[in-house]
């Protein structure tokens, strides 16, 4: 039997002390070995990130993610900034993390809103507490939006393997990132212990991009790595990538229904019917203007 691994984050290392400013590291290790780590200033009531380093066999892997989270924890009474980072470091942290970018201030994603849920979400889920609860397959348009028209809004959904688990991810879904619209888990049982969680976003363009950091936090929560997943649309099944999305996925509304009314025609053609407009053409050009302002 695969044994989970020994996932250690180590307590702050004080390098050095000016005045009352501590400067120091925090590491965290797998089974003994170093594999992530940052470098830190604390003064006040601050505690500056000023470096994130990780193995680049371990990245993806989410202990980068795993030692910022518990300095929220080692120092509850204390904001958390950066500055100075890397490229890639700042990348990092702002796929992560909500920026205040005049002050440095980050806030956990899913503590950035007072909401409802935030207090399930930070009792209820821990490292890796949905793994084997999730098939790593993500959907496309498989489902109709309860939220408006399905030219515009695109509906992604996962199969989770128990109903509290469904619940979990709703709420993580909901609290945690500004682009879902609705996040909802299907009323009953699909089969046996195997329910829907359905998340519904905008059709956009930046849709690949967004699926991609909901796959790329889901692996804090899961065993499952970006490129570990399957995403589907239609009869269609492809390794997970932007790219993949992007050659099977009506990304705007007008792409959308020219795919629809075009699939609808064949058929009609096929059962040798006449072919009809589906939507209004009258107004194209006025639909086109709205898409390219981002009002539809």
């Amino acid at each position: 039997m695969e044994s989970n691994p020994d996932i250690k984050i180590h307590p702050l290392e004080v390098h050095d002390a000016v005045g009352k400013e501590i400067i120091g590291s925090k590491f965290l290790t797998v089974d003994g070995v170093k594999q992530s780590g940052l470098d830190l200033n604390v003064l006040d009531d601050e505690v500056n990130i000023r470096n994130i380093v990780t193995r680049e066999s371990s990245k993806r892997s989410g202990y980068a993610r795993l030692l910022v989270d518990d300095l929220f924890n080692e120092f509850p009474d204390k904001k958390i900034t950066i500055s100075n980072m890397t490229d890639d470091g700042s990348k990092f942290i702002r796929s992560q993390y909500q920026v205040n970018d005049e002050t440095g201030e980050i806030t956990p994603k899913n503590m950035a809103n007072s909401g409802r849920n935030n207090m399930n979400i930070n009792e209820g889920l821990e490292y890796q507490d949905l793994k084997k609860m999730l098939k790593p397959s993500v959907h496309i348009d498989e489902f109709a939006s309860k939220m408006g028209d399905d030219d515009k809004i695109s509906v992604i959904s996962f199969m989770v393997k128990s109903r509290a688990a469904a619940d979990d991810l709703v709420n993580w879904f909901e609290s945690g990132y500004e682009f879902v619209l609705d996040a909802d888990r299907s009323p009953g049982e699909i089969k046996p212990n195997r329910y829907i969680v359905y998340v519904e976003m905008r059709r956009r363009t930046t849709l690949p991009e967004k699926i991609e950091e909901l796959l790329d936090d889901l692996q804090t929560l899961t065993e499952f790595k970006p490129d570990d997943w399957i995403v589907s649309y239609g009869k269609q099944e492809m390794p997970f990538s932007k790219e993949a999305i992007e050659s099977m996925v009506p990304l705007s509304p007008k792409e959308y229904r020219d795919k629809t009314e075009t699939e609808t025609n064949r058929v009609r053609e096929a059962a040798g019917l006449k072919p009809i407009s589906i939507y209004d053409s009258e107004d194209e050009e006025l639909l086109s203007i709205q898409e390219k302002a981002g009002i539809i």
